[in-house]
């Protein structure tokens, strides 16, 4: 396997020395692992980054995109789970809009894991889990209407949309992102053992005040809500800010959980 891959679901990890936390990041709909290759020269030694790619995107565009995000969450656990080193590196979990539920689902997993160390989870962008049944952001999925979704939310060059081949393929992972947020019922909300983080851009008009709020009853532990720079993908137009409060917030969760062992 080349140097900086890990299988088909890792294609881009630099490893690090001694790294003291894996921080597995997961995007939204219709992005992939690249968006991520960035982050690791701006984190710490300490940090070592793991950008997912799902089925479908990127260099796994021949395969068929998973349709339900506990399928996603199943596989992607067992992935990281086999990597799992006693005494090794902890976890920490990036989700940015779709890819918040899938971090969500990962880290109830891992926490459930008996060698599994998970020091927080930070969720951006979107509304929390059980909230997702009445927050759909379009009510077709249709070519039209996802294209003028993605339009709208900013996240995608527009010359990329002008073109049909991207065109089709963005649909069609809008498609597959859609009917994962419609299959994804939480009946009951079981909140995690760990620090939640959840960051957003002002005027993001995906997400509103409360539906940041509603984070807290996500996990046991400390919950924290910041705002960061502005819309939807302010992981992008702010990155060097929001890698700057992810490298914080990491050692600090890191330090909490030494402390207390």
């Amino acid at each position: 396997m080349p140097s900086g891959q890990e299988g088909p679901w890792f294609p881009q990890v630099n490893r690090r020395a001694r790294p003291q936390v894996r921080l597995v990041c997961i995007g939204a709909a219709g992005t992939g692992a690249s968006q991520f290759a960035a982050w690791s020269a701006a984190l710490p030694e300490s940090i070592e980054v793991w950008p997912v790619l799902l089925p479908g995107r990127e260099r796994r565009i021949r395969e068929e995109p998973l349709r339900r995000i506990d399928r996603i969450a199943d596989e992607l656990t067992a992935e990281l789970l086999g990597r799992v080193e006693p005494g090794g590196p902890h976890w920490a979990l990036f989700g940015h809009s779709f890819g918040a539920l899938v971090g969500f689902e990962v880290a109830r997993r891992l926490l459930d894991a008996a060698d599994a160390v998970v020091d927080g989870l930070i969720a951006c962008s979107m509304p929390p889990p059980h909230l997702q049944a009445d927050r759909l952001p379009v009510a077709s999925d249709g070519d039209a209407e996802l294209l003028g979704w993605a339009r709208a939310a900013g996240g995608v060059d527009e010359v990329l949309l002008d073109d049909p081949r991207f065109a089709r393929w963005l649909a069609g992972d809008l498609r597959a992102t859609l009917a994962c947020r419609r299959s994804y019922q939480v009946d009951r909300l079981v909140p995690l053992d760990c620090p939640v983080l959840v960051a957003a851009g002002a005027g993001d008009p995906e997400v509103t005040d409360d539906d940041l709020e509603q984070w807290r009853s996500c996990t046991n532990a400390d919950f924290e809500r910041v705002t960061v720079g502005h819309g939807h993908f302010f992981l992008r137009s702010h990155q060097q800010a929001l890698l700057e409060l992810i490298a914080d917030r990491l050692t600090r969760w890191r330090s909490a959980r030494s402390s207390s062992t």
